[in-house]
């Protein structure tokens, strides 16, 4: 699953905003993949990334990650993809043109069985992931998140 973690104060401005990879199996799943992608255009990295969304220069780019490219999620587990929430800027500008925000995760069980998590958009709960059984690995070397 791929979560957004969002929060709101009470004159609905966004306080808390994150993505994380959740592990609902039995088993562990070992991530051989991501791709990012906004309105289309591949994001190879978070610089990638924030030059899409068109962050200007006079907002600082930071924000928390961890790497997720050939990790193991153990069974009940998670890994924090990237959280903005320390970035109030940043995280105000991603949230705003995060309905166009697509993420694809290709796995695989420890029985070599590939799996495929998508989800396209991360504005609203509403999003579903999608999961899909796949045959191999589906995202290309060149399309691969590699931070």
């Amino acid at each position: 699953m791929i979560n957004t973690g969002r929060s709101f104060h009470d004159d609905n401005e966004i306080s808390e905003y994150r993505y994380e990879v959740s592990n609902k199996g039995t088993g562990p799943a070992i991530i051989e993949g991501v791709k990012i992608t906004y309105k289309g255009e591949i994001a190879r990295n978070w610089k990638e990334l924030y030059t899409a969304l068109e962050v200007p220069d006079t907002i600082r780019k930071g924000h928390t990650n961890e790497m997720i490219s050939n990790r193991v999620i153990s069974s009940g587990g998670s890994i924090l993809l990237i959280d903005f929430s320390n970035n109030k800027k940043v995280m105000k500008w991603v949230f705003e043109k995060a309905k166009d925000i697509h993420i694809t995760i290709c796995y695989k069980s420890v029985f070599g069985e590939f799996w495929e998590i998508k989800r396209e958009g991360f504005y609203t709960n509403l999003e579903a992931t999608k999961r899909t059984s796949v045959v191999e690995n589906t995202i290309r070397e060149e399309e691969r998140f590699i931070e």
